[in-house]
């Protein structure tokens, strides 16, 4: 449990957890696979760069997007 500052890895927009902009992102590949390597973390908060810290138990928002994915 604890804090994950992860930056600009992804998005919190209306409510939801995403991955990062495609304006923004130049290898959306790696995107996802560093956010499924959050998702095998256990933590209380995630905070990201343009977006109010997500609580308590961000780490199952992650696990939820990451398991949303068709890929």
């Amino acid at each position: 449990d604890g804090w994950v500052l992860a930056g600009d890895a992804m998005e919190y927009r209306v409510g939801r957890l995403g991955p990062p902009s495609i304006h923004f992102t130049s290898d959306m590949p790696q995107a996802r696979t560093s956010i499924r390597r959050l998702a095998t973390m256990r933590f209380e908060a995630l905070c990201l760069t343009h977006f109010p810290v997500i609580r308590p138990a961000a780490d199952r928002q992650v696990r939820a997007l990451v398991d949303g994915w068709s890929d």
